[in-house]
């Protein structure tokens, strides 16, 4: 009976560590749209690669909003390098950028648990600096997506939503089309494609990536 018991928690615990590996690795892009795994695979070996790789404003909030959209066990490596006291304060709006216009993705794909994931890891910086720039990256974003509306966007799909303590709430909505995967070509110098992937076609990123 022992031994039954044994198994039966065995076979639960494997479940169990399955299914939040499964999670960790989510993604919100479509499969076509991810980056490639060995470029994934070396940014968790060397998270300064993000950095080192991507030089300009555009191609850091480019690589970083496909590198979180399409591995959500990223998250945690991208906020470190946010906190870091050697990135740049260009380098962190980038990465802030790149992180609103993943939540954006996110919502508008469905998956508003990832998007309040990204919204509170952001805020759980305790930051001003951060927070005051992911609340501009995210109001630009909807401005952007609702045609230049200002405001909450009203209804539609919201980046994060109530958080508590965090401040953080927004409205609006995003959608497009096209995009392209991440390490497989564009920036020259960065390896990191920059091409035709954005959210609500910021000018940061230029042109649209769809939601699943």
């Amino acid at each position: 009976m022992k031994l039954y018991r044994f198994a039966v928690r065995a076979a639960a615990g494997a479940l169990v560590a399955l299914y939040v590996t499964a999670s960790a690795s989510a993604a919100v892009l479509p499969p076509s749209q991810r980056v490639a795994d060995a470029k994934i695979a070396e940014f968790k070996n060397s998270p300064q690669t993000l950095l080192t790789q991507n030089t300009t404003a555009a191609s850091l909030t480019q690589a970083t909003k496909l590198l979180v959209a399409s591995d959500a066990s990223t998250l945690s490596l991208v906020i470190s390098l946010l906190t870091n006291s050697s990135t740049s304060p260009q380098q962190v709006q980038s990465l802030v950028t790149g992180l609103a216009q993943a939540a954006t993705l996110a919502a508008a794909a469905g998956d508003q648990a990832f998007a309040n994931e990204i919204q509170a890891a952001v805020a759980n910086t305790n930051n001003p600096t951060i927070l005051a720039a992911y609340q501009g990256a995210v109001n630009a974003s909807l401005i952007a997506s609702t045609g230049g509306a200002g405001g909450g966007g009203g209804g539609g799909t919201g980046v994060g939503g109530s958080t508590g303590t965090t401040g953080f709430a927004f409205g609006g909505s995003n959608s497009g089309g096209g995009g392209s995967g991440f390490g497989t070509g564009g920036s020259s110098n960065s390896g990191f494609t920059t091409g035709s992937a954005s959210v609500g076609g910021t000018s940061s990123a230029g042109g649209s990536v769809s939601p699943r």
